[in-house]
């Protein structure tokens, strides 16, 4: 199975032949709740594929674009432990899962891209378009304002299993690194179908043994 740069949920729509849970887990992701955040897990042949998603306010305690040196190192520091995988989730050993690709989405950079780019299309109209460009600027400060205040972070994770047969579990540490986060939605597709759950308080284990 091809990773798909849109998310799990559709190549798990392809693996699985399946789409009442996953449907579920799309609806899902596009909320935003403050304390929730969510992964996905599937697996195919000897690809061990994990997607994690959380609104920034669990991780950092904020949403909006860095105003600060210290809110900047809080979302860089974030931002280098999501790329070490080996530090949030515990795989056992026996199915010899190593990792093979890591990509990590703020979309704060995202949203600073987008403001780039409109202020440079809004300089080269500036003269002709003056009080028109004021009330768009408006409209537009408002919008992003909205979407800043909704910034999350998306991390992608691609795993490659010598024996992935005894793939039985995913510890993670989520919880322990981030206090913030007070549940996590837990979607995992493989061969044998799907299921879906919610992991709250201290409990941190995925069983992959259903759907092996």
């Amino acid at each position: 199975m091809k990773h798909c740069s849109t998310g799990l949920v559709v190549c798990a729509c392809l693996l699985v032949g399946s789409s009442s849970v996953l449907a579920q887990t799309q609806r899902d992701l596009d909320s935003h709740e403050h304390g929730a955040s969510k992964v996905n897990v599937v697996i195919d042949k000897q690809k061990l594929f994990v997607e994690f998603q959380s609104p920034w306010m669990n991780l950092i305690g904020f949403e909006h674009a860095p105003s600060t040196e210290e809110q900047q190192t809080q979302l860089d520091d974030a931002i280098v432990l999501l790329k070490h995988p080996e530090r949030l989730y515990e795989i056992n050993p026996e199915s010899k899962c190593q990792i093979e690709s890591v990509q990590v989405s703020d979309s704060h950079e995202e949203h600073e891209e987008h403001e780039e780019h409109e202020e440079h299309e809004e300089h080269e109209e500036h003269e002709e378009h003056e009080e028109h460009e004021e009330h768009e600027e408006h409209e537009e400060h408002e919008e992003h304002e909205e979407a800043s205040s909704h910034s999350e972070v998306f991390a992608e994770y691609v795993y490659s299993c010598d024996t992935a047969g005894e793939l039985s579990s995913i510890t993670m540490s989520l919880t322990d690194q981030w206090p913030g986060i007070v549940d996590i939605d837990v979607q995992v597709a493989g061969p044998s179908g799907q299921t879906a759950f919610e992991i709250t308080g201290k409990s941190s284990v995925i069983d992959l043994s259903s759907v092996k």
